[in-house]
């Protein structure tokens, strides 16, 4: 589990797979744990050992498609996450009494996890609750445990702040262009 920005709290427990694939690039210093010379680690540190590259590109695909699909939230699973998805072979089986599921491709089993917190998110109804911050420099997800479900970014005094200070730059800026003066 990633620590949260601000120290909000993280996405429940189904969500954490997802919430952590999402948050494995940092866009502000391009730091990305899928990265070629991290990706080894980052693989092996979730049991999966035998990854390749072709399985890091897909991945790094599958999160972006996914960033995209968790910021509009739209009904419909779009058809580049459905063709991962398909890709990774999934499968249910029982372990101890218990449904899992897991996959014979090192992709598939990356993946399982993900999947199924997606599956049970929007059994239980809180899919819309995990979000992407609106700040187009962070992108960070973040799960809104606000009540009115109604959160922007991934931290109000941080991204929130920085977004309402670069908003009053502009319109700063705007009034300046108007009068051919500086505000």
């Amino acid at each position: 589990m990633m620590q949260q920005p601000g120290g909000r709290q993280p996405a429940p427990a189904h969500l954490q797979p997802l919430q952590d694939l999402l948050n494995t690039v940092d866009l502000e210093s391009e730091a990305d744990e899928l990265a070629a010379a991290r990706f080894a680690a980052w693989a092996g540190a979730r049991g999966v050992t035998d990854a390749g590259e072709d399985d890091r590109v897909r991945l790094q695909r599958l999160r972006e498609d996914l960033r995209a699909w968790v910021g509009d939230h739209a009904e419909r699973v779009p058809g580049p996450v459905e063709a991962a998805v398909a890709h990774a072979a999934l499968r249910v089986e029982v372990v101890d009494g218990r449904l899992r599921t897991t996959s014979a491709t090192p992709f598939g089993r990356l993946v399982a996890d993900v999947v199924e917190g997606v599956r049970e998110a929007v059994r239980v109804d809180d899919w819309k609750r995990l979000k992407i911050c609106s700040r187009s420099s962070c992108r960070w997800a973040f799960y809104d445990h606000s009540r009115n479900n109604s959160s922007r970014w991934c931290h109000s005094t941080i991204c929130g702040a920085r977004e309402k200070s670069m908003r009053a730059y502009r319109k700063r800026a705007g009034r300046a262009d108007e009068r051919g003066r500086p505000a």
